[in-house]
This record gives structure tokens, sequence and C-alpha cells, in this order.
């Protein structure tokens, strides 16, 4: 029995092993699309301009903010830097690797998800990360975050296997996590075919012609409160603490949600430490939760991302806001409203 046993591990090790180096090779064939994380890695890298306004976050940024209506309102040279599905410590590195190679901008955006504080959660398509674990700002982050970039060597042919298994990263993880994590619970997270379609791109603003989607309808009744973690808001105080220190006029931004979500989903603990952060350095938060504007569908295709019609309204807003805080009287709360 005991012999049997050593076999059929032994057999299901080398198995594993050999299909593991199958994927990765048969990865690198395979094209890839739109990867914000690869755009993100390579712009931090080789860029230098001397922006005027940076907005850092995640596709809340790059769908929500378009540069080029700031721009000529405001009179700025902005740029939006984001990663899609960033926590605070996606947004961390995004900050530090920025310092690195440009001077301090005139305003900076930390742009917030409810998803934010939630610093040890294994980021949207976590088998990217790979490639860039040897940049000392990733590595330092990311190895705190999760034990697959502290243990990178033991997990990185088994995630490359699952990163084209299927149509999404997190499918591929909700699908294969049970092998390594049995107790970790997903839920159904539906793919968005060829949603890269119609993306209007500009300077790191990616505008998305797309209308509300059926399948939105089933998120309005989730509930349940978002997950606040101690590491999450280490990342978090330390992100306002050195993007103040580098940019005096550094701003935490909610840009908006349709106003018919969160019946059922307690937000109270998270604006409050929003707040809590922000007040100790002493920086405003623009919370544009709210607004009749926003109770609109039409300005969403989900009920947490603006379409093309709708990040045009808001960065109307936006831009006038800015000149309002660069120009007139500062306020912390000025067209937002602070929770």
């Amino acid at each position: 029995m005991k012999r049997l046993l050593i076999t059929l591990f032994s057999s299901l090790f080398i198995a594993t092993g050999f299909s593991a180096f199958f994927y990765h090779k048969l990865n690198e064939l395979v094209s890839e699309n739109f990867n914000p994380l690869r755009e993100t890695v390579e712009f931090l890298d080789s860029d230098t301009t001397n922006y005027d306004a940076i907005f850092i976050g995640s596709s809340r940024i790059y769908f929500h903010v378009n540069p080029k209506i700031i721009d000529s309102i405001c009179k700025l040279n902005t740029r939006c830097i984001a990663i899609d599905g960033a926590t605070i410590s996606e947004k961390y590195i995004i900050l530090l690797k920025y310092i690195q190679h440009h001077p301090a901008p005139k305003l900076l955006f930390l742009g917030l998800d409810y998803t934010s504080l939630d610093g040890e959660h294994l980021p949207y398509d976590y088998p990217y990360y790979y490639a860039y674990m040897n940049d000392p700002v990733f590595d330092s982050i990311m190895s705190r975050v999760n034990k697959r970039f502290y243990y990178k060597g033991l997990f990185r042919f088994y995630d490359t296997f699952i990163r084209i298994s299927a149509r999404t990263d997190y499918q591929k993880y909700a699908v294969f996590s049970t092998l390594i994590t049995p107790s970790k619970k997903f839920t159904d997270l539906s793919d968005e075919p060829s949603w890269q379609i119609g993306l209007k791109k500009y300077k790191g603003y990616s505008g998305l012609e797309r209308k509300w989607q059926k399948e939105s309808d089933l998120e309005m009744n989730i509930t349940g409160k978002p997950n606040i973690d101690k590491l999450g808001v280490e990342f978090f105080d330390m992100f306002v603490k050195n993007a103040r220190e580098y940019c005096p006029n550094t701003i935490i931004l909610y840009t908006p949600i349709y106003g018919g979500f969160g019946r059922n989903f307690d937000t109270r603990s998270f604006f409050d430490q929003v707040n809590e952060t922000a007040g100790k350095y002493n920086v405003p938060f623009w919370n544009y939760v709210g607004g009749k504007e926003w109770m609109n569908k039409k300005f969403f295709y989900n009920w947490g991302h603006l379409n093309l019609d709708g990040s045009t309204l808001f960065s109307y807003k936006l831009a006038n806001d800015i000149n309002n805080f660069m120009y007139g009287t500062h306020s912390d709360t000025l067209n937002g409203v602070r929770r």
C-alpha cells in the first residue's frame, strides 16, 4: 500500500509538473489583448512627462475620468494611471513607481472603490504579476499581500496553467482554488465578452460605449459590507502619507456609482475609515456618491462603472470642481458629499 501511494503521488507530481511546463510554453504563444497592468507598468517605467494632475486607481479611474475634458477646461496636462480591479496595494505600487521617474504634479488624485481597503485580496488577473516581481517595489508590497507572491517560485507554473484555462482570471481562480484553499468561497463573476470593443482611449482613459447590462440588475441585491483588513488600512495610510509629502494637493476621490445600488450593502465602516485617514493627514475627500443624475441607468453599464456618456458628464463636473479648488475657495466637499 505504501509503495502504491508513493507511486501515485510521484506520478501525480510529475504529471502536474509537465502540465505546468506545457501550459507555460503554450502561454507564450497566446496573444494578449487589453492588459491594463502591462500598459501601466510600461508607462511607469518609461515615461518622464511632467504632468499637472494624475489620477491613480482602478477601472473606475480609467473608465470615468477623461483627461481631454479636464485638460480643456482646467488648462492642465493630466493623466490617468490605473490597474484593473486594483486595491490599495496596487495603487500604492503605482504611486511609488510614479515618484521614481516624475516630478510632483500640482494635483494627485487617489481613486477609491468599496474593495480598496481589502489589503489581502488577491489581485485581479493575478498571474500577470509574476512578470514584475523582480521589481523591488512590486516585490516589497505584493509579497505581503498573498502567499503566492511570497512563495512565487512554488506558484508561478501552477498559476500560469490557471491563467489560460478559462476566460477570466477570477473564473480561473474560482475553478482551481479549491485544490489549494478549499475553504475559500467565491461568487459567480460574469464575464463581459468583447468588452474591449468601443474603447475611446486617451492618456490612460478608456471611455466605454456600453449600455446597462441585464446582468447588472442582479448585482443590485448584493448584501453585506466591504471587507476592510489591517493590511489594507496600513497601505491606505502609507499611500496618503507619502502622497501628501510628495504632492501637497493630494485628494481622495470616489467616483459615481449607480444610485439604486447599496440598499442592502452597509458602507458606513468603509467611509468612516476613509474619513479618519483623510482627516489624519488633512487631505480632502471628494465623494460623488449621490446626486439625481446618478439615478439614471443611461450613464452606466453596471452599478459601479460609467459608460462613455456617464464619464463625459462626470468629467465635466470634476473639471469644474478642480477649477474651484485651484482658483476659488478651497473646500474638501465641493460637489461631492463627504461622509
